[in-house]
Parts: structure tokens; sequence; C-alpha cells
């Protein structure tokens, strides 16, 4: 038990902040008076407070921006934009056509640039959104698909390895589909 000098009260050592410079290895107040005695001095000193975090902002101002920038690009960051997109979709549609109208020449040299850079890409996924086929078995399609599987960006396959690889996944599906439909029937036991 250690007695508090500002509250005057005998208090267990827990409520003591820890001091190792001094004897008896705790802090001379209590948690709760320092509390109030920190309160106190921030209030006296607010002036001085604001003053030192302006200048330390600005002569590390750098380190702000680089750490803002990196929060920026975080997944978390991310997820935040595009939760407040879904939530406020009218907003965001308002802004945009805002933007765009002020912005209009920039908008539209992006958008002429995009399409440059991306040319062929645009025309196969119009070409694949008019086909009347659209189960998903396209050769575009599983050069996609395997692409994915074997990390390779841009590699032109085979047909034939193309053939196999879409028999492989149309196989896979109707193994799937007749699972389905025998566990839908009771015909298969539980494991």
């Amino acid at each position: 038990m250690t007695r508090c000098p500002g509250c005057g009260t005998e208090k267990a050592d827990e409520d003591f902040y820890r001091n190792r410079s001094s004897r008896s290895g705790l802090s001379n107040y209590c948690k709760k008076c320092t509390r109030i005695k920190n309160q106190l001095w921030v209030q006296a000193n607010l002036e001085k407070i604001k003053k030192w975090h302006a200048e330390y902002y600005q002569t590390h101002k750098l380190n702000y921006k680089m750490r803002s920038r990196a929060y920026a690009l975080t997944e978390k960051d991310k997820n935040r934009r595009r939760a407040y997109r879904v939530r406020n979709i009218e907003k965001v549609r308002i802004w945009g056509r805002i933007y765009r109208a002020k912005h209009l020449e920039k908008t539209r040299t992006q958008r002429s640039a995009y399409y440059k850079r991306h040319r062929e890409q645009l025309r196969i996924k119009a070409k694949l959104k008019r086909s009347k086929d659209r189960d998903r078995t396209g050769n575009w399609y599983i050069n996609q698909l395997m692409n994915q599987a074997l990390s390779s960006k841009g590699v032109k396959f085979p047909d034939e390895l193309i053939n196999l690889y879409r028999a492989q996944i149309m196989l896979q599906r109707k193994a799937k589909s007749l699972q389905e439909a025998l566990n839908g029937s009771g015909c298969v036991g539980k494991s």
C-alpha cells in the first residue's frame, strides 16, 4: 500500500504507474491523480502544444504524406472506398457527372487513350458479349482460364490443348451436376 500525495489516500501498488527512476519503482501520484494533473497541464499549455504539433508536422511533412499514400494503397482503404461507393451510389454518380462536365476535354483524352491501349481486349470483350453462345466454353475464355492457372499472361496456347481443357471443364461440370442430382434424389448415402 502506497499513499498518494494528490488525493491523500492509501492505494494498492497496481493503482500507481511504474517509474523505474524512483526508489519504490512506482510513480508518486496514483493513476487517477496523474490523469487529472496531465489534463490540467494540457489545458494550461494548449497553445504551446498546438505550436509544437505544427512545427513537428512541417519538419516531418514528407513522412506524413508517404504514410498516407501507403495507406491509400492498402486493401483496407480500397475496401472502405468500395463500401462507400456502394452505400452512396447516387451521390457518386452525380459527382462523376459533375466532374466529367467540368473536365470534358481531360476525360475525352483519357478515354481515347484507354481505348487505344486496350483496343484488342475491348474488341474481344464486345465479340464475346455479342455471341449467342454464352455457356462460357469459347476459346478466349478457356485461354484466360489456362493463363490464370499457369500464371503466364499473354501466352497463346495450341488449339488441341484448348480443346482438351474445354473437354475437362465440361466433364467437371457434368460430373458436378450428376452428383447434385444424385444427392438430391437420395440415392447416395451420407458419408
